[in-house]
């Protein structure tokens, strides 16, 4: 084949010597591969463009025909370049070792094969993704489990799901993966009110990709491209997924798809675990009333039916006084079947609550037991927090302390409150149960528990925390100290 024949090709052709020096080449050759006008004939071709021909591919490929075999092939590509199959040929016996070479763009083929290999690892992925989102794990694990997959989707570094609150507008972290200080920062908490994540409460993602071609220096991180898309429910934005990278990256259409659709389906699984956890407290707050009513109330019928039955025989000296304590235990406790069911519905937001304002609305509670309050401060919680106080001084009049210290203190997140009797206090063996339901103490007048509960179930709403103390570290005979740890405001 002469020169000026395949001058004609669409493809590229170079035909090299047994020494690989070139003998001639067509001109898609020299435009393929920014050569130009520049003499090319007894140049060896592994000296021209060497980051491309002197390739230990090639190499074999050449030698491969040199030893006989009639055609051999390979790929040349350049990083991030295009790609060609190279045939080599030899040009027969009176070629003298000569042979040719055809360069096929394959660049499309290359990459198609490419977007399809990674196609099914992303549809693996999402796969994963629906089967964890539909598993009965807890919301948090669930949670963990996507976000570790959405990460490994496209290969990011570092991804976290934030949840909507009280507030509408301010989202919370609840779960992280990789590098997580390149999404927002690691910041707990984000606000959605301002641009761009403004966006998201209309249910609009955010995507930035950067296409600079420039490198990141040695030990830099930095975020190149992010994706963040809301996780919706019931049509309304309860949070959002972000994902974030080091490197350039450009999201296809059907990868934005895949992953909105990866944050409609966390926040279906957020809904689900609502309704499942609000299916078991509506089921546990039945038990619990019935429990109330069985136990409580049949318990004080009993004692009130004892005392009328000694009136009517005459013996009236200290069972009028007997009568009415049992008495103001029923209202007491009909008071806190009212709390209970008041736990059960909506969580009201919470805002800034006065401590003083709390603890004077429950005094009543104490009885002929001295309250004495050190301090004060505003704390996140709503219209029950004397609830917590009523019952913690109901415990300790019952236990006939004469004396109550509710101390206040100021600590870096949190506001303290310890609430010290001198009662007879709480055995070792028993501070770990006093907050369970019905965990009567052995202590006479221990009763069923039931305010103590109410005492923890409230915290938990006020997303704080309760704990109990002996009032004397080490001395658990010399009285009882329970310590409240509240949030404060803003």
């Amino acid at each position: 084949m002469e020169p000026e024949i395949v001058d004609a090709l669409p493809h590229p052709v170079v035909a090299i010597d047994r020494d690989a020096r070139v003998l001639w080449a067509n001109r898609a050759f020299r435009v393929a591969f920014l050569l130009g006008d520049q003499p090319l004939e007894g140049v060896r071709l592994f000296t021209v463009r060497d980051w491309f021909f002197d390739a230990p591919e090639l190499h074999q490929a050449i030698a491969a025909v040199g030893e006989g075999l009639p055609e051999a092939s390979c790929i040349l590509s350049r990083s991030g370049g295009t790609v060609h199959e190279v045939t080599v040929r030899g040009l027969g016996p009176d070629g003298g070792g000569a042979v040719l070479l055809t360069f096929t763009d394959i660049s499309g083929h290359a990459g198609a094969e490419a977007d399809r290999g990674r196609c099914h690892a992303q549809l693996a992925i999402v796969n994963e993704v629906i089967r964890a989102s539909t598993s009965r794990l807890t919301t948090d694990e669930i949670l963990a489990a996507v976000l570790e997959r959405t990460v490994a989707l496209l290969g990011f570094d570092a991804g976290a799901v934030y949840l909507v609150g009280e507030e509408p507008t301010v989202a919370h972290l609840r779960a992280a993966h990789g590098l997580c200080e390149l999404v927002y920062a690691g910041s707990l908490t984000l606000r959605l009110e301002a641009p761009p994540l403004d966006a998201l409460l209309e249910g609009r993602a955010c995507y930035t990709e950067t296409y600079l071609d420039v490198e990141h220096d040695e030990g830099e991180l930095g975020v190149f491209s992010a994706a963040t898309v809301p996780v919706l429910a019931d049509g309304r934005t309860i949070g959002l997924l972000a994902i974030a990278s080091t490197s350039f990256y450009r999201f296809s259409p059907l990868e934005r798809e895949v992953l909105e659709a990866i944050g409609a389906e966390i926040g279906a699984a957020v809904r689900r675990g609502e309704l499942e956890e609000a299916l078991v407290q509506e089921h546990r707050a039945a038990e619990l009333y019935l429990d109330v009513i069985t136990h409580d109330l049949g318990n004080l019928q009993t004692a009130a039916l004892a005392c009328a039955e000694e009136l009517a025989s005459g013996r009236r000296e200290p069972l009028a006084a007997s009568l009415c304590e049992t008495l103001r235990r029923g209202l007491s406790i009909v008071r806190r079947i009212g709390t209970l069911r008041r736990l059960g519905g909506p969580v009201r937001l919470l805002e800034p609550t006065r401590l003083g304002s709390a603890v004077d609305s429950a005094r009543v509670e104490a009885g002929e037991t001295v309250v004495q309050v050190d301090g004060d401060g505003l704390v996140l919680a709503d219209e029950l927090l004397p609830e917590v106080f009523a019952n913690l001084l109901g415990n300790s009049r019952k236990f006939g302390a004469t004396r109550v210290q509710v101390r206040v203190r100021e600590l870096p997140e949190w506001t303290e409150v310890r609430v010290e009797d001198d009662g007879p206090g709480i055995p070792d063996p028993e501070k770990e149960h006093v907050f369970s339901r019905y965990q009567a103490g052995s202590l006479p007048g221990s009763g069923s528990g039931l305010g103590l509960t109410l005492v923890s179930l409230l915290m938990e709403r006020y997303r704080g925390s309760v704990a109990v103390e002996d009032r004397v570290p080490g001395n658990q005979e010399e009285g009882v100290a329970f310590v409240l740890r509240f949030r404060r405001p803003g």
